[in-house]
C-alpha cells in the first residue's frame, strides 16, 4: 500500500510536469514558443576604450551605447564579461548580477543580461551600487561547472587587483532563477561580501525525482539555450542514482558557506520548486541547533509568487536592498 508521502510526491511531480508542458509547449503560428537561439550570435559592434589590470573596457553598438567589461578566463580559452554601469559607486561597492536562462532570448545570454542591465540593475545603481550584469556560458556546460567556473574568475580578478580598477572595496553577488543556483555555489566556493538567490536550485532533488520528465522536454527544444543547459546537466551529471549530483547539492552542505546570504523563493514557482529552499531551511536550522557556526542565512517566502515576476516585486526589493544595506554596516563596523 502507498505512503501518503508517496502519494504527497507523485501528486506534485504530476503538477510540476503538467505546468512545465504546459508552459513550454504552447504554439506559435505552428511553431514552438522557445526560440532557436543556441549558436545566435548577438551582432554588437564595440570599441576597445581602454585596457587595465587584465581587462578591457569597450562601448558597445554607439557613442552612447553601454559598457562591456571583460576579462580572460583562468587556464580556460576566451573570455567572461558583461555590462558594467557607468556611474562609479557612492558606496564603493559592486553588485555583480547573474540573470539567469536566456531560453526566452532571441539572441542568448547576451540579450538576457543586457535587459537586466537596463532593468533590475538600476535597482541598485540608484542605491549607489556599481553594477556588472554577466554573460555565462549556457548551453554545453552544466549548471555548476563551465558556468560557475566563470563566475569564480570574475570574483577572483576583483580580489587579485580588480577592485582597484573600478573603485570598489566590496563585492555582492544577486543571482535570479539559474543564476541563482549560481550565486549559491558560489557562496561554497568564495567569499564575497553578501550573496542574494531569487528562486534558485539549493538542491538536485527535483531533476532526479522527474529525470525522464525533464530530458523529455530538453529533447524538445536541443536548439534553445536554456534546455540545451538543461540536457547537458543531466548529461553530465547522469542517473538519478548517480553520486556525481551531490555537486549541486547544498542542503547536504550547508557548512560550506562562506558569506552572509538572503534567498528568496515564490511558493507558486513551478520551475525550481520552493520545495529546494524549505530544505535547506531545515538543513540550515538543524545545524544552528546543534551550535554549528557560519555566515547567517536568510529566507523570505512569496506566499503569491511565481518564477518569472519576484525580482521585479517592490517588497522583494526592499527585501534585498534591506539585506544589501545591513552587509554594508557590518562592513563599516
Amino acid at each position: 500500500m502507498r505512503s501518503a508521502r508517496s502519494d504527497r510526491h507523485r501528486w506534485r511531480t504530476f503538477v510540476v510536469a503538467r505546468a512545465l508542458i504546459g508552459a513550454l509547449l504552447v504554439p506559435c503560428a505552428g511553431c514552438l514558443i522557445l526560440p532557436r537561439n543556441v549558436d545566435v550570435q548577438a551582432r554588437r559592434n564595440r570599441e576597445l576604450l581602454r585596457e587595465a589590470g587584465g581587462a578591457r573596457f569597450f562601448r558597445e553598438d554607439r557613442s552612447d551605447g553601454p559598457i562591456w567589461l571583460e576579462i580572460s578566463r583562468v587556464q580556460e580559452s576566451g573570455t567572461v564579461g558583461g555590462y558594467l554601469s557607468e556611474t562609479r559607486s557612492g558606496r564603493r561597492a559592486v553588485v555583480v548580477i547573474l540573470p539567469g536562462a536566456s531560453s526566452l532570448q532571441e539572441q542568448g545570454m547576451q540579450e538576457k543580461a543586457l535587459a537586466f542591465h537596463q532593468g533590475f540593475a538600476q535597482l541598485f545603481q540608484n542605491a549607489g551600487y556599481l553594477t556588472w550584469s554577466l554573460v555565462v556560458r549556457e548551453c554545453g556546460t552544466p549548471y555548476g561547472q563551465g558556468d560557475l567556473r566563470d563566475v569564480v574568475a570574475v570574483v577572483d580578478w576583483l580580489k587579485s587587483g580588480g577592485n582597484e580598477v573600478l573603485g570598489v572595496d566590496r563585492v555582492y553577488v544577486v543571482g535570479y532563477s539559474s543564476g541563482a543556483t549560481l550565486a549559491i555555489l558560489l557562496n561554497r566556493k568564495r567569499a564575497v561580501r553578501g550573496v542574494v538567490g531569487i528562486g534558485g536550485i539549493t538542491e538536485p532533488k527535483q531533476f532526479q525525482s522527474s529525470w525522464l520528465l525533464y530530458r523529455f522536454i530538453a529533447s524538445l527544444f536541443p536548439r534553445n539555450t536554456g534546455l540545451c543547459q538543461l540536457r547537458s546537466t543531466l548529461d553530465f551529471y547522469g542517473k538519478p542514482s548517480s553520486p556525481a549530483w551531490d555537486a549541486l547539492d547544498s542542503v547536504h552542505h550547508v557548512q560550506e558557506f562562506h558569506s552572509p546570504m538572503l534567498l528568496i523563493h515564490g511558493a507558486r514557482d513551478f520551475v525550481y520548486t520552493v520545495d529546494n529552499l524549505r530544505s535547506l531551511q531545515r538543513s540550515y536550522d538543524r545545524q544552528r541547533s546543534a551550535g554549528v557556526t557560519f555566515p547567517e542565512i536568510e529566507f523570505f517566502y512569496l506566499p503569491d509568487g511565481d518564477h518569472f515576476t519576484p525580482h521585479e516585486r517592490p517588497d522583494v526589493q526592499r527585501r534585498i536592498l534591506a539585506f544589501l544595506e545591513r552587509c554594508e554596516h557590518a562592513a563599516a563596523h
